[in-house]
């Protein structure tokens, strides 16, 4: 009998980190980001390319809540969590170097909204390159 609970004690503690993680996101929010751009020239689907390295920041009127929330990887896609929710008159900042910013209000791109806050957000940026002065 102790062998088969001291068997089953993995199954168990990986139950119960599989609950405690869902439980910390129930209360707070999810970001999922992807940000890409239209290489100069192209005409559809096939121009599209991702901008890795992207920062992703949250601009707020009460300073206090505005922070980095991270950078995108090499696929232009940023997933993070958080606690709490993002007011929906916030917005997020994407930045680059070599593209124009961006700035998205979080209440046009917010899947899930809580109490007047944001809980999901899904936003899919398009950024556009600089024009550098020679190739103007």
């Amino acid at each position: 009998m102790r062998a088969s609970i001291h068997a089953s004690l993995p199954v168990f503690a990986a139950a119960f980190a599989l609950a405690s993680s869902a439980c910390a996101t129930a209360n707070g929010y999810t970001v999922s980001a992807k940000v890409r751009t239209l290489q100069p020239g192209a005409r559809d689907a096939a121009g599209i390319s991702s901008v890795g390295g992207a920062s992703v920041a949250l601009d707020c009127p009460d300073a206090s809540v505005n922070r980095a929330l991270g950078k995108t990887d090499r696929e232009g896609a940023l997933r993070i969590e958080g606690d709490g929710a993002i007011p929906l008159a916030c917005k997020l900042d994407i930045s680059a170097d070599g593209y124009k910013p961006v700035a998205l209000a979080v209440a046009s791109v917010c899947t899930e909204q809580s109490q007047g806050a944001c809980r999901t957000l899904a936003v899919h940026a398009m950024m556009s390159a600089v024009q550098s002065q020679a190739a103007r």
